[in-house]
């Protein structure tokens, strides 16, 4: 079984280099949108969760400078009412206030005032997740077509499975708890990141709908609701070598030791 998930992991990679060098793109206009209002139960602690430090430093700092490099118009950090220390951190980037936690749609519609009048790309990103491949972020910044990001983790446990097309493009994605035996054996999982045009994201953000058990309005609906209007979302799809989130301690500690190797290698030169 193990054998198994490892030749379609490879055979993945190799049609996912050939697929990216085929993608066109050119500049366009770039909104950041970084969702961190979330609490982080799991990480008993009071302090914000993506105000953990991984190499001496908060993990949405780390983030933050990833970003900058795209030369974004702005960007925007979705937080808390109470999380004034994380708002003042962040600075001088907005900062916007989700009321309520309704879900990952509804912090993201907290960011369409800080919005208005702007006409481009609207790159949204998990603050939890500072190990973003820039190049990635770079291609969806840059495609004329909406995008997600997908990953191939060494075990999709957990995660929200890709759904595709024929031709590769995103019909659906399914929450684990809700898939089914054949969706479950899908190795390619939802990273949480998504690049939409402004234009578009404020109508699909408005046609979200909250019924389900938690009553939130999530932010992978849009994928439905692009693909009502013809316009399905492409997937930029990463194999990934480590667990994808910061979520309790034990991930943070994953994501140290990574930081710290990598830290190792630039100063002995081999990076």
């Amino acid at each position: 079984m193990l054998s198994n998930l490892k030749n379609k992991k490879k055979q993945l990679k190799k049609r996912l280099i050939s697929e990216r060098n085929q993608r066109m793109s050119h500049k366009t206009p770039l909104a950041v949108v970084i969702l961190a209002a979330g609490k982080g139960t799991r990480m008993k602690s009071p302090l914000p969760k993506v105000m953990h430090t991984l190499a001496g430093r908060p993990m949405i700092s780390l983030l933050i400078d990833q970003v900058k490099t795209l030369e974004p118009q702005k960007i925007i950090v979705v937080t808390a009412p109470d999380q004034h220390d994380l708002r003042e951190l962040v600075a001088p980037c907005e900062t916007v206030i989700q009321a309520q936690q309704l879900g990952t749609g509804d912090a993201v519609k907290s960011a369409l005032p800080a919005l208005d009048g702007f006409n481009g790309n609207v790159l949204i990103l998990l603050g939890d997740e500072p190990f973003v491949p820039l190049n990635v972020l770079e291609e969806m910044a840059a495609h004329d077509h909406p995008s997600v990001m997908a990953i191939i983790p060494d075990s999709p446990y957990g995660l929200g499975r890709i759904v595709t097309d024929d031709y590769g493009s995103l019909d659906t994605i399914v929450e684990e708890r809700d898939c089914s035996d054949e969706e479950r054996e899908i190795l390619v999982c939802n990273s949480g990141n998504f690049c939409i045009a402004a234009s578009d994201l404020n109508r699909w953000l408005a046609a979200l709908k909250n019924d389900n058990k938690q009553k939130e309005y999530y932010l992978t609906d849009i994928a439905k609701i692009a693909a009502g209007e013809g316009k399905k979302l492409d997937v930029f799809t990463i194999p990934i070598d480590h667990v994808w989130g910061v979520n309790d301690k034990i991930q943070l500690a994953e994501h140290e030791a990574i930081l710290q190797k990598c830290c190792a290698k630039n100063l002995c030169g081999m990076v």
